[in-house]
């Protein structure tokens, strides 16, 4: 989570600290205050519990109490500004994650992972104490005594306090440093995240200094003298048990993602699982989703504090696809729009880049408009498209241009023609041939609206329509092709395209290369002024408030 970084005043403040009294007056207490929670016989105690590991260890939690919480998150701000991360840390840092870690060892021949055992307990007072003596710090025995004692719980950096992270990266300076210098030596790369560390090569072998032996099978591994003697150095030990080898033929993984191939992945078993998941909560609702969860939180002991909801846990997933796998990535939009469909969720897929263009996606985003007459024949049909956070957009003239025998107009889901449902009114601007409807239809599927400001010459965009619906299956036609002409007219901006468009394709949308919507379908091959052309998105905006009914 990002840090605001404190304004200039209180950063001198903070360096400038002389005394205990300096630092009550830094994080706005008096000082007989601050050491009652630090020194009193009936000081506040941190409340500490348990919480199980993916080993079947469990790991103790101390949370402070919440007026050495408000202190510490005082202080983050002035310990995060004066830490500089180096480029191989990437636990706790801004733009660092589990992702970034990954991507420094992708398509490495082999890949060495092994973990500091007892990571926070290693770090002592007497270490943070020595921290906060040295440079960025500089500050006095008594200060920086007093800062350490903020930031420990029995001697040690406790797993829960707010500045335990930061202070862990500062404590580790050193050992970075150290260790890099030490790959680039033996032509590694080295990264490190928290108390996960990781090195790779494109060498047959590590070299001595790192791995002093293995057997087949990269089993029963020795790690160099030199790695060894750097870790102990800094006083910190190897977990022997976490520390495995994988050459190129095997999974590599560098926390928790696969490296193997130039892009990095989630391991099957996730999207498998999310798979699961959903086909599970589709077929036998909710409570049979939450059954399969709760067999999933047993066996992979995932459970933290209290197992959240099946439904934040989808979501979560979800989103940890879509943050590993990219925002135009194909996989994420399958489950994500399938997932949108499911009884208790009931949301909307907003999806980005070039996954934004899968037909599955387009056909829930992109609807047909209907005009019947009263026997219930089609007369016309158009297109429609859910635009996010506007609604359903369309070109005015297939409402306004209708015949006038026309007595019901039904917004029609291209991949479910049986869902139909009434537009009772619309709200247009004739001017721009634009206009939103009023309907009760849900979109489980929703488009963006382009950055580009303005039409580019010889832009790619792809047109999407129901030109040729015949009222019985999806026939959602995408229609890449070029801008040709460009034209304002009036304050419109407009496009010609080089495509034949017909006129069921009117009020459909035109994509960009991300994927978003760059304009509107208004007119076919016959205009007389501009054919083939499209409306810049621009003017959804000039659509009046005032509501036409139907």
């Amino acid at each position: 989570m990002a840090v605001a970084p404190p304004l200039p005043a209180e950063l001198a403040a903070f360096k400038a600290c002389a005394s205990q009294a300096d630092i009550a007056l830094v994080l706005g207490t008096s000082l007989q205050r601050l050491r009652f929670h630090l020194y009193g016989r009936h000081r506040p105690s941190y409340h500490t519990f348990k919480i199980p590991k993916a080993s079947g260890a469990s790991r103790a939690i101390s949370a402070p109490p919440f007026q050495l919480l408000r202190w510490q998150r005082d202080l983050l701000p002035f310990l995060s500004f004066l830490y500089k991360p180096k480029r191989t840390v990437h636990g706790f840092v801004p733009d660092g994650s589990v992702l970034s870690n990954a991507r420094t060892h992708r398509s490495r021949r082999l890949v060495l992972n092994f973990d500091l055992q007892d990571f926070f307990p290693s770090i002592h007072f007497g270490r943070v104490r020595g921290m906060f003596m040295k440079h960025p710090f500089s500050f006095s025995h008594t200060v920086a005594s007093t800062l350490a004692q903020i930031c420990t719980h029995r001697g040690t950096l406790p797993q829960g306090a707010a500045t335990s992270p930061v202070i862990s990266n500062l404590v580790c300076r050193k050992l970075d440093t150290d260790l890099a210098r030490l790959a680039k030596a033996n032509g590694c790369s080295y990264t490190r995240f928290a108390d996960d560390i990781t090195f790779s090569t494109n060498d047959a072998s590590f070299s001595r200094a790192i791995v002093k032996s293995y057997s087949s099978g990269y089993s029963d591994i020795v790690l160099g003298d030199e790695v060894r003697e750097i870790i102990e150095r800094h006083q910190f030990k190897i977990n022997d048990q976490k520390t495995r080898i994988r050459a190129r033929d095997r999974r590599q993984e560098v926390t928790g993602l696969v490296v193997n191939n130039e892009t990095v992945n989630v391991r099957r078993e996730y999207t498998r699982n999310l798979r699961l998941l959903i086909h599970v909560w589709r077929q036998g609702g909710i409570a049979a989703a939450e059954t399969i969860f709760d067999a999933f939180d047993a066996a992979h002991k995932t459970r933290r504090y209290e197992r959240p909801s099946v439904v934040r846990h989808v979501r979560g997933k979800l989103e940890y696809l879509r943050m590993i796998r990219g925002k135009g990535d194909r996989v994420h939009a399958k489950y994500s729009l399938e997932a949108s469909k499911l009884p208790g969720i009931k949301s909307a897929a907003t999806i980005e880049g070039a996954a934004a263009s899968v037909t599955e996606f387009l056909s829930e985003a992109v609807w047909i408009v209907a005009a019947y007459n009263k026997a219930g024949t089609l007369l016309l049909n158009g297109t429609a498209f859910y635009l996010y956070r506007i609604g359903f957009v369309t070109a005015s003239h297939v409402i306004r241009d209708a015949p006038a025998e026309a007595s019901r107009f039904s917004l029609i889901r291209g991949c479910a023609p049986h869902d139909e449902y009434a537009i009772t009114g619309y709200r247009h601007n004739p001017h721009f041939d634009i206009a939103l409807l009023q309907t009760d239809a849900f979109s489980h599927g929703r488009l963006l609206r382009s950055k580009l400001e303005s039409f580019i010459q010889d832009q790619h965009i792809t047109i999407c329509g129901y030109p040729t619906w015949n009222t019985t299956a999806d026939q959602l036609l995408k229609s890449p092709t070029q801008v040709v002409q460009r034209r304002t007219s009036s304050g419109r901006r407009m496009a010609a395209v080089g495509y034949n468009l017909l006129s069921g394709a009117s009020g459909g949308p035109a994509l960009d290369r991300a994927g978003h919507v760059c304009g509107l379908v208004v007119t076919n091959k016959d205009d007389a002024v501009l054919p083939n052309g499209i409306l810049s998105i621009e003017h959804v905006s000039s659509i009046p408030a005032a509501i036409t009914p139907l």
